[in-house]
Parts: C-alpha cells; structure tokens; sequence
C-alpha cells in the first residue's frame, strides 16, 4: 500500500487522526512553501540565515517544522526570499512573488 493511500484510508476511518492532520496542515504548508521559496530564489539555509541575521540551524528547524516562524520572522523571511507569505481563511499557506512597490 503507497504511503498517500494508507494515510486516505486511516483518515477515512480515524476521525481523530483526520483532524489532527487537518491541524497541522498550515505548519506544513508553511515548511513547503518555505523551502520553495528559498530554492526559487537560489540561496542555501546559511545564506537565508545570514540575510535575516540568524542562524542556519534557525532556518533548518523552520524548514523541519522542529519551530514555527514568530511574524517578524515571517516578515523577514519573506523579504530576504522576495515573496509574500498568505494565509487564507481556509488555512492554507503559501508563498507568491514579493510586488515591488514604486
């Protein structure tokens, strides 16, 4: 049985474990669009880290979701990667294109 079927059935069948998944799904979709985002832009964690005055290890324990982001760190993230980071109502996270301002 693949991975993604086993996690449908057990959700199916598990009310419990459909909502703690559904719980953690923007902290994951954070982590995704996170590492997307550093990918898209070219940098390494140690480079994202120093642009933000941090550490690498800072970003990887984001990036592993070992820590969730304060908003200031949201907000410096997204301007040392260029993007924007959305939550929407529905609990999705995710990352867009920074609009530059004129």
């Amino acid at each position: 049985m693949k991975h993604r079927d086993y996690m449908a059935q057990r959700e199916a069948s598990d009310p419990e474990f459909r909502k703690a998944r559904e719980a953690s799904r923007p902290q994951l979709q954070f982590r995704i669009a996170l590492v997307q985002a550093r990918l898209a832009a070219g940098l390494t964690q140690a480079e994202v880290a120093e642009a933000i005055g941090t550490k690498q290890s800072a970003i990887a324990r984001l990036e592993s979701g070992e820590s969730n982001p304060t908003l200031d760190m949201m907000a410096r993230l997204a301007s040392a990667l260029s993007v924007s980071f959305e939550i929407r109502p529905n609990a999705t996270v995710e990352a867009h294109e920074a609009e530059l301002s004129t």
